[in-house]
């Protein structure tokens, strides 16, 4: 009976080091393979700075005065202002879970790799990918979108003939261009785009601001979503 139970305890010993064992390969080679692409930072602090400001304030900026106007003063700045503090803690949250997996040896540069470290396999398959891909296949589209109407825009008011392309044929052109953009290899590529990037919203945002003062100093008979205003 003893020899039984000792030879029993043994087995299940045995596959418990076992599935640790594999479990560890497992992650072991999952850290080889996102090293195997990840490349070495070349940039700087500067650098991150505007790479993360352009791409936080890139299209979506874009919306910002429409939902305001329609939303009105009251309710746009409450929105506006209530979804500061949630980005920050989203943001710092995301910072922390980083660092304490840095300090544990460990470095991840994708979501997938980290949802699969923090959650499991089985919840990152089935909740965050899909989550991820609908983000990122939405903001795809509509960036896209928003770039073949601005050239179709850009293209009516300098062109002195009313003649031009179609906007499916700017938005597919505008998609080309984001084709052969996203072959470079890494972000530190693409930091002259991304700093004239951060300028154009500067500029965006001053013109904006500078605009709405002075259709508030000198207002006309447009009218704008329906208001009581209009006739």
């Amino acid at each position: 009976m003893a020899k039984s139970e000792n030879c029993i305890i043994t087995v299940l010993a045995s596959e418990c080091s076992a599935f640790e064992m594999g479990k560890e390969s497992q992650d072991q080679s999952r850290k080889e393979d996102a090293s195997d692409w990840m490349l070495l930072p070349k940039g700087t602090w500067l650098h991150a700075g505007y790479h993360l400001t352009s791409a936080t304030t890139g299209p979506q900026i874009l919306s910002v005065p429409f939902a305001i106007a329609a939303l009105g003063w009251g309710s746009g700045l409450l929105f506006l202002s209530l979804g500061c503090p949630v980005s920050f803690y989203a943001y710092m949250l995301q910072c922390a879970v980083l660092e304490h997996l840095a300090k544990q040896g460990k470095r991840y540069s994708r979501f997938a790799d980290l949802s699969h470290d923090v959650l499991g396999d089985k919840w990152s398959f089935f909740v965050v990918a899909p989550l991820q891909f609908t983000v990122c296949f939405a903001t795809v589209v509509s960036c896209i979108v928003l770039g073949g109407q601005s050239l179709k825009a850009m293209s009516l008011v300098y062109s002195h003939t009313k003649e031009t392309l179609s906007l499916y044929q700017f938005t597919m052109l505008f998609g080309v261009i984001n084709l052969v953009l996203s072959q470079l290899p890494s972000l530190h590529s693409l930091r002259h785009l991304n700093l004239l990037s951060l300028l154009a919203n500067i500029l965006y945002c001053t013109l904006a601001v500078y605009g709405s003062i002075i259709a508030d100093l000198f207002p006309t008979n447009i009218c704008y979503f329906g208001g009581k205003d209009c006739g």
